[in-house]
């Protein structure tokens, strides 16, 4: 068998490692023109790493030296905890403790692993689906044909715009700034994620070091979609929104550069009944899309990656790949992306004392349904 991946992010790379794992055949495909920096931090979670234990314990290890190993998770609201994690407690129950890292960082890695280079300036522009082949064509003109397509080319998948109906993106309300600033957090705060909510809705603030020089960090603010902030204008637009924050917010901003911020909408879609059709297979961020308040979209696309090529390797052929792959992930990655959903429209509620209940209510949630709900997130099930 021969795979032909398109998109090379982390469910791609992921894909790519995971079915090298397996003895299968890839060539994997990336619109982008070279592998230059790419996006801000990411938070991986147990989940995440237990996959990349099982397809690596090397490449494992290279991640958590290059990122920060976090002790603590805080939330918090007028300096009181809402909610308080200790990673001691997730390491024992589930095996690791969460990482952060820059995302450049992380994909860099994964590439390396790879046996197969990355064609990189591909973007893809047609799909011809034959008896016993299938062929990507793109827009310099190549081509390559394989036995299937696999879709990890994102929240806007071309694979999935050409062989599948259209899916309605949807808009939580929430814009976000990310950034990855040169920055060295106080040595009390070494290895904390620190997140606080604000009096205002939709007003949120969360950071923690990727290195020993360096933070990564998120804001988000209620806004009408598509507006864009300027490299004239960000810097002084954050400090306007987010300068009462406690922490180290205001300094943060400080320390940055206007080229350092990415700004973009948060937003995804709802969850598709179909993954599949034919020779073509959609995961990722291009199937089940996530807004980030879990912070499992890129732990998700592992998961994926790693039991796709499972299905590939054990099945029969494609088509009971396919299924089983869906049937498998489906409920879980539904659950993941309502749930994050729900809590993003909890932290656009309320003005005034409604918004002092609803963060009451949030400090209220027992410890046990939290501990069930990360069960739920942690367990790969297999």
């Amino acid at each position: 068998m021969k795979v032909i991946i398109i998109g090379a992010g982390i469910a791609g790379l992921a894909t790519a490692l995971s079915l090298q794992q397996y003895g299968i055949d890839y060539e994997i495909f990336e619109g982008r023109p070279d592998a230059t920096d790419v996006g801000a931090g990411i938070w991986l979670a147990p989940n995440g790493l237990e996959v990349l234990n099982r397809i690596n314990p090397e490449l494992l290890q290279e991640i958590q030296s290059s990122g920060s190993v976090v002790d603590e998770l805080a939330v918090t609201y007028k300096g009181k905890p809402l909610s308080r994690l200790s990673m001691v407690d997730i390491e024992r129950d589930f095996g690791f403790r969460h990482v952060t890292i820059h995302r450049s960082k992380l994909n860099q890695l994964l590439e390396k692993h790879l046996k197969n280079k990355v064609h990189y300036n591909k973007e893809l522009s047609s799909l011809k689906e034959g008896t016993n082949e299938i062929t990507v064509s793109f827009s310099d003109g190549s081509s390559a044909t394989g036995d299937i397509v696999l879709g990890c080319d994102g929240i806007h998948s071309r694979v999935r715009s050409l062989a599948f109906d259209n899916v309605p993106i949807r808009y939580s309300g929430q814009t976000c700034w990310r950034a990855i600033v040169n920055y060295k957090v106080k040595e009390n705060y070494q290895g904390k994620f620190y997140e606080q909510w604000h009096k205002k809705p939709g007003l949120r603030v969360g950071y923690a070091p990727i290195n020993a020089d360096q933070v990564y960090i998120f804001l988000t603010s209620l806004s009408q979609a598509g507006i864009k902030s300027t490299p004239e204008t960000v810097i002084n637009e954050l400090h306007g929104l987010f300068d009462d924050f406690a922490f180290d917010v205001k300094a943060i901003i400080d320390a940055s550069k206007a080229e350092d911020w990415i700004r973009k909408d948060i937003i995804d879609f709802k969850p598709l009944n179909r993954w599949h059709q034919g020779r073509i297979c959609l995961l990722g961020d291009a199937v089940h899309a996530t807004t980030p308040n879990m912070g499992q979209g890129g732990n998700q696309a592992l998961e994926s990656a790693i039991y796709l090529a499972k299905q590939l390797a054990e099945q029969r052929n494609h088509v009971e790949a396919f299924e089983a792959f869906q049937h498998f992930r489906k409920q879980k990655t539904d659950g993941v992306t309502q749930n994050s959903w729900q809590f993003g429209k909890l932290n656009n509620m309320g003005q005034g004392i409604m918004r002092n209940l609803v963060l009451g209510l949030v400090a209220s949630v027992p410890e046990r349904f939290n501990r069930k709900q990360l069960k739920k997130q942690y367990d790969l099930g297999w």
